[in-house]
This record gives structure tokens, C-alpha cells and sequence, in this order.
């Protein structure tokens, strides 16, 4: 079932990091909140928000994802033939980079290459 709104997402999300059996770590948390505040602003609703292996958050799109660690982001570009994949080293509470920006997924469809 498709998500309707950034609200569903943000509340999917808070699920996922209270309830997990291994619990998520303080930045990860932080830094998923920071994701969530930018996307929401710029981004089109995800198709998906999971937990991912580790105590991690996953916003998925169409052939983008995004894996947030309390280090880092992991930026995943999965068009085929080549997969793309690169992190954006991230404090909670500082900015995100231009690179990070131009390559989320935008409202108008579709992501960048920076």
C-alpha cells in the first residue's frame, strides 16, 4: 500500500526506531530526523520506509534509496546497468551537502548526478 503523506512517513519512521529489537543509537536517530525534515520539504512522498539490516532507517523511491547510519547517509542510485553508491558523512544538526541536495529525488520526478 503506497504511503499518502510525509506525516504517515515520519510516523512509519518513529515505529521503526522505537520498536526495534536492537535498538537505534542516539545520531542515527538525530540524523534520520534531519532527513526527514529536508525531504520533506523538497522530496516527493517515498514508495517505501523500512528499517534496513543494521539499526538503520531506509527512504526508498524508485531506483533511489537512502540508508541513514549516525555517521552518515547512504546515498544509493539503483538505475540499471550501473549501481551507484556513495556517502554523505553527516552530524546531526549540521547541513547536508550541495552533492546530497542535488541528488535527492525532487518533486518534479526523477534525481540528479552530481
Amino acid at each position: 500500500m503506497p504511503l499518502c503523506d510525509w506525516k504517515e512517513v515520519e510516523a512509519i519512521a518513529e515505529a521503526i526506531m522505537d520498536v526495534s529489537v536492537e535498538p537505534f543509537d542516539v545520531e542515527t536517530i538525530a540524523n534520520a530526523r534531519d532527513l526527514l525534515t529536508i525531504c520533506r520539504g523538497c522530496c516527493p512522498v517515498p514508495v517505501d520506509v523500512a528499517k534496513g539490516y543494521w539499526s538503520t532507517l531506509c527512504l526508498v523511491w524508485d531506483k533511489f534509496e537512502l540508508e541513514v547510519f549516525g555517521d552518515r547517509v547512504e546515498v544509493c542510485h539503483l538505475e540499471q546497468p550501473q549501481l551507484q553508491v556513495w556517502y554523505e558523512q553527516h552530524i546531526p544538526g549540521q547541513d547536508f551537502s550541495l552533492r546530497f541536495f542535488a541528488e535527492l529525488p525532487k518533486v518534479s520526478g526523477g534525481t540528479g548526478i552530481a
